[in-house]
């Protein structure tokens, strides 16, 4: 089934309306919901543009595609297969349109955005296009190009500071229709994420410097979801489905064997969620979300299904379940001590711990191979000190990945990190009277690019040690030096495919990376957040206003 494949996806739009910011739902999607299916309980992987987009283009949550930004791949070098790349092999063209200068580069392996000479005159790579630049370019990319009906489509738009938003959406519709690609073609309209509803007291100006890409309350985290193919009959699901759904469904509907896709893959063909709630089958599905991936700071997960939810604040060690069919605003979260409440707040962190486990698992095979490197060493050496805080599932399989290596071998690691694991042995700074003799420190970070690397404990008196080893969260060594200072050509060398198409974004990202350089380590600038705190804030406004 060679069928033309459109998504149109109008960034941070939320699944209702409010009337008091420019986040609502649009018209325009109330009226193709006349001509599509509707998905009323829809939900984003994550409520960030870029993780989003790497699940609904994968059917992975986005949790599981990399531990940070270091490791984020898609195909080449990775297990995470795109559904673009799979169109590609049985004859698809790629045209996506992306309004983000950042965005296209970012997601270029897995987007694929449009090459230059699609663009019309005057049109750069450069430039932040504004939805009325969509419209053109997709106007010129069918005129001019006339690309064949074996085509996947991406438009990419934005709502903020736009009330045309709906308009120009509606004319990107016509646009299809006017050339032909619109009756025959599988269609989404839908969001990456939702947003606050300002009624919570959450709104941009209370959110500044925060983002809201921490929130995991449903108005953030629900999308609009309509879905439009050949003979398709108009109506509204109400069963949980997710935008890791978005691949496999367009597989079904291409008649494609859905093993194309990763064996991570976790989406389900929308059509048989459609098919089990026309044949009344109950739908007991768990939704999972993430706030960032899965090594980085401030890490928020959220579980969901049909009537509760489960929010884990991992680095705030706190958790709370919501009833939301009594609580549909989130602010009162169920007593745990209750024993009906802690059995279902049990099954959560259960679920929890299984998907912590799988992912870790999944990863563990690539912090092994990168150890091997350095296998002589490991062989050689009696202990080991790990300097730096990292999250609890990690520091295991690394203890375990070194230990396989030299079972006799002593790992240690502060006390004040509050992580007690098996095999490892307690730091305690605190205690002046002794003295630990390292032959190794391993300083293991997220981020290994534009950023200083904090000694921690290196300094302390009542350590020795013979070096310092400096490792990503894959257990890759890395130069802080050249990580520090040369990364960005490494990072920039990305984008020559943008660099051929147009020689002067060199310049531009050279003063681009001037920039960040002064910024980083000349002011120093560091975002530090209590995203939980925030949660409490919006919590009181909505608490306030029930009780006038």
């Amino acid at each position: 089934m060679n069928k033309p494949i459109i998504f149109i996806i109008i960034d941070s739009v939320r699944s209702f309306k409010t009337g008091l910011d420019d986040r609502d739902k649009l018209a325009v999607m109330e009226k193709f919901g006349e001509v599509s299916i509707e998905f009323k309980n829809a939900f984003c992987s994550a409520p960030s543009s870029i993780m989003s987009a790497s699940s609904m283009f994968t059917g992975i949550s986005s949790a599981f595609i990399a531990r940070n930004y270091n490791d984020w791949k898609f195909n080449e070098g990775s297990s995470i297969v795109s559904l673009q790349s799979i169109l590609m092999k049985k004859g698809y063209e790629i045209f996506s349109i992306d309004n983000s200068k950042e965005s296209r580069e970012m997601m270029q392996t897995l987007t694929l955005p449009l090459r230059k000479k699609f663009f019309p005159k005057g049109f750069s790579h450069a430039d932040y296009w504004t939805n009325k630049d969509i419209c053109k370019i997709l106007e010129n990319l069918l005129s001019v190009h006339k690309p064949q009906k074996k085509s996947f489509f991406m438009l990419w738009f934005d709502c903020r500071e736009d009330p045309l938003t709906s308009q120009y959406v509606e004319e990107s519709i016509n646009i299809f229709k006017k050339y032909n690609f619109y009756n025959d073609s599988i269609i989404f309209l839908t969001s990456d994420h939702g947003y606050p509803d300002p009624n919570s007291g959450l709104t941009k100006k209370t959110m500044k410097g925060i983002g809201h890409d921490m929130i995991v309350t449903d108005d953030n985290i629900q999308i609009p979801l309509y879905l439009k193919y050949p003979n398709c009959s108009p109506k509204k699901v109400y069963s949980l489905v997710s935008n890791v759904d978005f691949a496999p469904t367009v597989l079904d509907l291409l008649e494609i064997d859905q093993n194309e896709l990763s064996k991570f893959s976790e989406g389900k063909s929308m059509l048989q969620t459609i098919k089990n709630e026309n044949n009344k089958i109950v739908n007991d599905r768990t939704i999972r979300i993430d706030t960032r991936l899965f090594s980085q700071d401030n890490r928020i997960t959220a579980l969901r299904t049909k009537e509760f939810k489960f929010i884990n604040y991992v680095d705030q060690k706190k958790h709370e379940l919501y009833d939301l069919n009594i609580d549909k605003n989130e602010v009162s979260p169920l007593d745990t001590t209750q024993e009906k409440n802690k059995k279902i707040l049990d099954k959560f962190i259960s679920k929890f711990n299984e998907y912590e486990k799988k992912i870790n698992g999944y990863h563990k095979n690539q912090i092994i191979k990168n150890l091997k490197n350095i296998k002589n060493e490991i062989i050689s050496c009696n202990s080991i000190f790990i300097n730096n805080k990292i999250p609890k599932e990690l520091l295991r399989i690394i203890v375990e990945s070194i230990k396989s290596i030299n079972p006799k071998i002593k790992i240690y690691f502060p006390k004040e990190y509050d992580l007690f694991i098996p095999n490892v042995e307690i730091y305690d700074n605190k205690d002046d009277k002794k003295k630990y003799y390292f032959d190794y420190i391993f300083s293991i970070k997220e981020k290994t690019f534009f950023s200083f690397v904090p000694k921690n404990f290196l300094d302390d008196y009542n350590i020795n040690f013979k070096k310092v080893f400096y490792f990503d969260f894959d257990m890759k060594k890395y130069s802080p030096f050249i990580s520090k200072w040369f990364w960005p050509i490494w990072k920039y060398s990305l984008n020559k495919r943008f660099y051929k198409d147009e020689p002067k974004l060199i310049l531009i990202d050279i003063i681009k990376i001037f920039k960040t350089v002064f910024l980083k380590y000349f002011l120093k600038k560091e975002n530090k957040i209590d995203i939980y705190q925030q949660k409490q804030l919006r919590d009181r406004v909505l608490l306030n206003e029930k009780n006038k």
